[in-house]
């Protein structure tokens, strides 16, 4: 298990909620108990947030939505992904593909469309964020603190 697939495994058997798309074709997950923010909005106690990436969501390995989708087919895929367990995480740092497993035959699959960009953030309960980039790096450090390229390690 590389740092990546432990980094999930707190979350093993937790459903997620408020699966979302964000800007473009970001997506947001919320896993654990709620946590309202001073602004209204209310997070997860761990929130993935999908990035600078491509994405496929697939049930039964049948596609359902990717990044290019229309809005209303990635909607579709999101609010069939709301309430469903995280299962297992997979990471090849070959590929800087991560494949998230969950109930139903629903998986999520990102993988890079550069070099450089940051896939995915997972934040943590206990203020980290963990961060993989498509360079085959990854931070793991508290999200109040600025980002420095020293911060990354290769996976």
């Amino acid at each position: 298990m590389n740092v990546i697939e432990r980094g999930f495994a707190p979350l093993y058997g937790i459903a997620c909620w408020n699966v979302r798309q964000g800007y473009g074709s970001f997506l947001c997950f919320e896993f654990g108990r709620p946590r309202p923010e001073p602004d209204g909005k209310v997070f997860g106690e761990w929130h993935l947030w999908i990035y600078c990436c491509r994405w496929t969501i697939a049930r039964n390995d049948e596609v359902v939505a990717d990044s290019e989708s229309s809005s209303d087919r990635i909607k579709t895929a999101t609010d069939d992904l709301n309430g469903k367990s995280l299962i297992l995480v997979r990471f090849d740092p070959k590929q800087v593909r991560t494949e998230f497993e969950f109930d139903s035959g629903i998986k999520l699959i990102t993988r890079p469309y550069d070099r450089a960009s940051e896939q995915w953030h997972l934040y943590k309960p206990s203020g980290h964020v963990l961060t993989v980039r498509a360079d085959r790096a990854y931070c793991d450090k508290p999200g109040n603190e600025a980002e420095h390229e020293s911060d990354y390690r290769p996976i």
